[in-house]
C-alpha cells in the first residue's frame, strides 16, 4: 500500500502502535482474497453466499444478542475465505503479536465450533461469553436516553446535522416503501439529518423520526453507501441490488439480529438501511488467549451455521468434505498470509517515517 494517496486521518490510524496494523488488515481485503487465490486451488472450494468480512471489530453485542455482523462484503465465493478472513484477524489482536500463529488450542476450538454450528443447521448458534451477558447501561435501554446521552451514534447526529433536502426524504420514503412501512410517516415526523463518514470512509445518512404525539420512542435510522465491488473469478453479486444482498446475508449469518433492516435508491446510488440499536458493545483488544478461545468457538458456530442454510444438501455435503479434508491447507495459507500483511504493514509505516523525515529535511 502506498501512503502518498492516503488522508492524513488514514495514515495516523494505520499507524496506530496498537490498532493501526488490524485497519491495515481491513483495508486490505480485496488484497487478500486475491492472495488466498494465489496460495490455494480455488476450483473445486464449494461456492455459497458468504460472510465476505469476518474479523474482531465487526463483532458486536446489541440487546439482540452478540454476533459476528456487518455484510457489506458479502458475495456468492469460496466458503473458507471467511475461515481465513476470520482467523487472521484473530491473530493479530492477541496481547503478543510476535510472528507467532495460532494455538493449536484455539484453532481446535475454532474447528469444533464450526462443526457444531455446521451440522445442527438451525439458527441459532454461540455467543462469546465475554459479551453475551453484558447488560445494557441506563442510557442504552431506551432511545430517548441514548438520545440525551450524547453519545456514539446520537453524538455523531447532533454534530453532523444538515438541513433536511429532498434526497434525504425520497431516500427515507424509499426505504420505508421497501419494507411496507411508508405508513410510518403519519405518526412520525422527520426531526433530524445528518451526514457523516463511516469508519471505511461509506457516507452515512442518519435520520431522527418523532412521534407527532410524543407518545412512542423516537426512531434512529442508518441508510448508508453500500460496497459495490465488481465480479471477479472467484467472488460475484446474485442480487440486483447491494441492499438486498447485504440483509439476504444478515439473515443467512445473524438472523434476527438487525432492527428494521432495509435498503433504498437514490441517483443511481445503492443503499443499505437500519434502526441503530441503543446498545452497541464491541470487543476491547488486545484478546487473551482464554477469550481467543472463547470468540474462535462463538465465530465458528457462527460461520458454520450460516454456511450450512446457505447452500443445499449437495453442497453442505461437498463443504463438509472439503473442510475435513482441506482445513490443514488453508489454515497453512492463512499463517502466510498474516506474515505477508505483518511485513506489508510495517513497510507502510516505514515508507511513512521515510517521508516524514524527507519533509522535515527539506
Amino acid at each position: 500500500r502506498e501512503s502518498d494517496s492516503d488522508s492524513l486521518k488514514c495514515i495516523e490510524s494505520l499507524m496506530n502502535t496498537s490498532t493501526g496494523l488490524h485497519r491495515f488488515f481491513r483495508m486490505s481485503g480485496p488484497r487478500m482474497q486475491m492472495r488466498f487465490a494465489e496460495l490455494v486451488e480455488h476450483e473445486t472450494i464449494p461456492r455459497i453466499l458468504i460472510h465476505g468480512n469476518p474479523h474482531v471489530s465487526n463483532y458486536c453485542k446489541t440487546l439482540r444478542g452478540a454476533a459476528m455482523v456487518d455484510f457489506d462484503r458479502s458475495r456468492v465465493g469460496p466458503y473458507a475465505y471467511d475461515i481465513v478472513r476470520f482467523l487472521i484477524s484473530v491473530s493479530i489482536s492477541k496481547k503478543q503479536e510476535g510472528l507467532s500463529w495460532l494455538h493449536p488450542i484455539i484453532l481446535e476450538q475454532f474447528r469444533r465450533g464450526y462443526m457444531f454450528g455446521f451440522l445442527s443447521q438451525t439458527t441459532d448458534f454461540e455467543e462469546m461469553s465475554l459479551l453475551r451477558d453484558r447488560a445494557p447501561k441506563k442510557w442504552q435501554k431506551s432511545t430517548n436516553d441514548y438520545l440525551e446521552s450524547g453519545k456514539k451514534w446520537a453524538r455523531r447526529l447532533f454534530e453532523n446535522e444538515v438541513s433536511i433536502g429532498q434526497h434525504h426524504t425520497r431516500m427515507l420514503s424509499d426505504y420505508l416503501s421497501n419494507r411496507n412501512e411508508l405508513s410510518l410517516l403519519g405518526p412520525y415526523r422527520l426531526a433530524l439529518c445528518a451526514e457523516i463518514a463511516g469508519s471505511m470512509g461509506k457516507l452515512h445518512h442518519l435520520y431522527l423520526l418523532e412521534d407527532r404525539k410524543k407518545r412512542l420512542e423516537p426512531l434512529l435510522i442508518d441508510i448508508k453507501e453500500v460496497y459495490e465491488e465488481p465480479d471477479n473469478e472467484w467472488y460475484h453479486n446474485p442480487f440486483d441490488h447491494h441492499g438486498t444482498r447485504m440483509n439476504v446475508a444478515g439473515e443467512l449469518y445473524a438472523p434476527g439480529w438487525e432492527l428494521k433492516p432495509g435498503r433504498a435508491s437514490y441517483g443511481g446510488q445503492q443503499y443499505w438501511a437500519r434502526q441503530i440499536p441503543t446498545q452497541q458493545v464491541k470487543i476491547s483488544l488486545p484478546l487473551s488467549e482464554l477469550e481467543q478461545c472463547d470468540l474462535c468457538y462463538a465465530v465458528g458456530s457462527q460461520l458454520g451455521s450460516g454456511h450450512s442454510r446457505a447452500g443445499d444438501k449437495a453442497t453442505r455435503e461437498a463443504i463438509v468434505e472439503d473442510f475435513e479434508r482441506r482445513l490443514s491447507e488453508y489454515l497453512v495459507a492463512a499463517a502466510q498470509m498474516r506474515e505477508e500483511l505483518i511485513r506489508a504493514h510495517a513497510g507502510y509505516v516505514k515508507q511513512v517515517h521515510k517521508r516524514t523525515f524527507s519533509n522535515a529535511a527539506r
